[in-house]
């Protein structure tokens, strides 16, 4: 495993955390679909 990709699953990562973390309901569903 190079940085790049570690680097890019870490914002995914970062980036799916904080769009649970959204009280709404519509973000939510988003992420789960």
């Amino acid at each position: 495993m190079d940085a790049e990709s570690l680097r890019v699953e870490d914002s995914l990562v970062q980036m799916h955390l904080s769009c649970w973390r959204t009280p709404s309901m519509s973000a939510r569903r988003r992420m789960v679909r």
